[in-house]
């Protein structure tokens, strides 16, 4: 598990220090009305997550949209996130290579703190119950 933390941190500071190519999404993942806000693309390159506030209720809502023969698809509610507790703002967000396990940072119902770290694992639509990290790290 430690490992899995730590190769966790290190990639998302390299990814942002050392960006691929830039790709083009489509319109209906950028630029709208709404608030998106913390993307994270999969280790793979075929999933893009991101976190949107509604405008019905100002949730915030995690959503997702997968990369299918070339084409990115509609986004849609990635439920496992968006299950109670809410999610409360999500501050980061990764996955290990096979897209198994999710971390991420939230200020949800039932941690310690400000933001804590978040796990889930499973993959496509079903996905463990989110667990705190605890304390120590």
């Amino acid at each position: 598990m430690k490992n899995f933390r730590s190769t966790f941190l290190l990639f998302f500071i390299t990814n942002l220090v050392f960006s691929q190519s830039i790709e083009k999404y489509p319109k209906v993942l950028t630029n709208s009305t709404e608030h998106e806000i913390a993307p994270y693309l999969s280790m793979d390159g075929k999933t893009l997550f991101y976190v949107k506030k509604s405008n019905i209720d100002g949730e915030w809502l995690t959503q997702a949209s997968y990369k299918k023969s070339g084409y990115w698809t509609k986004p849609v509610d990635f439920l496992a996130l968006n299950k109670l507790p809410k999610l409360n703002l999500l501050g980061s967000f990764g996955t290990n290579p096979d897209a198994t396990e999710i971390l991420y940072t939230s200020k949800k119902t039932g941690g310690l703190g400000n933001y804590d770290l978040w796990e889930m694992k499973g993959s496509g639509t079903t996905w463990s119950t989110p667990a705190n990290l605890g304390s120590p790290i």
